[in-house]
């Protein structure tokens, strides 16, 4: 699996869409970008909205720059609209 850099930054590149939506009725920035493989949350706004969290068994992600990053929690039913 793999997650852009730009997703751990903040950055956007030129494969970044940048846009507000909502969740929950709270505005929040998504960052669409085309070298990632999957959705990712900061576990800040997890805990701001409140949201539904599974426990799942680690997985290792790599960033683009190399890095591994562990994931071990997943989000039931998350939507989101712009």
């Amino acid at each position: 699996m793999e997650l852009s850099m730009n997703v751990i930054d903040g950055g956007v590149s030129d494969n970044t869409i940048k846009l507000k939506g909502q969740m929950k009725g709270k505005v929040i920035l998504i960052l669409i970008d085309s070298g990632s493989t999957n959705s990712f949350m900061d576990g800040k706004t997890t805990k701001e909205l409140k949201l539904e969290m599974m426990q799942v068994s680690p997985l290792t992600i790599a960033v683009a720059d190399g890095r591994k990053l562990m994931v071990k929690a997943k989000c039931l039913g998350c939507t989101w609209a712009t």
